[in-house]
């Protein structure tokens, strides 16, 4: 609900994406390093940072069209 009322600024976006990104690629060197957790948690997390890159990047492609249109 929050999110609504929120200026939707899409360079914003694409910043949040790319750090998710990275840590998608750091995640499977730095984790072992950290604690000792079994690999589905570790493709779990994985599977989330993708998830939230490519969602939060289309997200701010979609919005970045629409301001140009307007």
């Amino acid at each position: 609900m929050f999110l609504r009322n929120r200026p939707k600024n899409p360079k914003t976006m694409i910043r949040i994406g790319s750090v998710c990104l990275l840590v998608f690629f750091a995640l499977p060197r730095l984790v072992p390093m950290i604690v000792s957790i079994g690999p589905d948690a570790i493709d779990l997390a994985r599977g989330v940072m993708l998830g939230a890159a490519m969602g939060l990047i289309l997200w701010a492609a979609r919005l970045n069209a629409r301001q140009r249109q307007n």
